[in-house]
């Protein structure tokens, strides 16, 4: 769907006949829905078909389906994922530099698995809420992990 956006021939209202077409083709396939979604959150719809067009790999920026699937799965499954266009902001966590860091944060852990964040914030120069959030990020990632207590335990790479 997001293809048949990118490509639709006229400079404007490929949104809206997007969202015809597919209203269309999910009646084709016997899904009967209506115009309700499309029309509430039809800024979202066509910031989710931007970003699952756009990529820049020298930003580290990916294309992403991600939003488009909140949106649907709102459509057709009726999950009640949140439509914020906030969320679809590229944000500069993403850059080369954000990568640095994590990997020198990794570096560190790898050779001092007992690091505390104070240690991560004086060799990094980010302060221990920044080490807070990368580790956190590393941990959402499956990158790191936490093998024991907070105080006393340790830190495991994967």
């Amino acid at each position: 769907m997001s293809g048949i956006w990118q490509i639709h021939p006229f400079a404007e209202g490929n949104t809206r006949a997007t969202g015809v077409f597919i209203i269309k083709y999910l009646e084709t396939l016997g899904l009967h829905t209506n115009n309700d979604m499309f029309e509430k959150h039809a800024k979202y719809f066509r910031n989710a078909l931007v970003r699952a067009n756009y990529q820049n790999l020298d930003k580290n920026i990916p294309y992403t389906m991600e939003y488009l699937n909140k949106f649907f799965g709102n459509l057709l499954l009726g999950e009640n994922n949140r439509l914020d266009n906030r969320e679809m902001q590229v944000k500069k966590t993403g850059t080369k530099t954000t990568q640095k860091t994590t990997q020198k944060i990794l570096d560190i852990l790898a050779k001092k698995p007992n690091a505390t964040r104070d240690d991560l914030a004086s060799v990094t120069g980010l302060t221990t809420d920044g080490v807070k959030w990368n580790l956190n990020k590393l941990k959402e990632s499956g990158k790191i992990r936490r093998v024991g207590p907070d105080c006393g335990g340790h830190w495991e790479v994967l």
